[in-house]
């Protein structure tokens, strides 16, 4: 049996996780476009496979392709809802695609999900100044006039 065919047979028989931890670590070495085939097999394999899912998100978002990012963390906050990476990031994609609603509103649910990340209440206090959303900006103003310094 060739080299190439008993290649093939041993990534047949990888289960989603073997193959996402393998994609993970040739995305270390910068390795994309193999680490991205990777997760595609693990997702080929199991379609609602969280950590394919979110990390090809990650991926596509860090390359800027936000449409493609925006689809695999969408099905990534279907499968596991109180995330808060995969709900940060898809807000950071809405974002980058100038739709600023549905970037607050996954932003909200992150915050729900980390009332004190102070890095999240920054962005959106900024987000919110640049539209009409004075009432919200200002009760997160408020939370976090009450945080005390060991908060932060």
């Amino acid at each position: 049996m060739s080299a190439i065919c008993l290649a093939f047979l041993l990534m047949l028989m990888q289960s989603p996780a073997e193959l996402s931890d393998q994609a993970q670590q040739l995305a270390q070495q910068k390795r994309f476009d193999s680490a991205e085939h990777l997760w595609r097999q693990a997702l080929a394999k199991s379609p609602q496979f969280y950590p394919a899912l979110f990390n090809l998100g990650l991926l596509c978002y860090t390359q800027q392709r936000f449409e493609e990012a925006k689809a695999m963390l969408n099905q990534a906050v279907l499968i596991d809802p109180k995330d808060f990476k995969s709900r940060y990031l898809l807000g950071a994609v809405f974002s980058k695609l100038d739709d600023r609603e549905d970037a607050l509103r996954q932003w909200r649910v992150a915050s729900d999900l980390q009332p004190d990340n102070l890095r999240l209440m920054q962005i959106m206090v900024v987000e919110y100044e640049k539209g009409r959303y004075f009432t919200e900006e200002e009760n997160l103003a408020r939370h976090v006039l009450g945080l005390k310094p060991d908060d932060l």
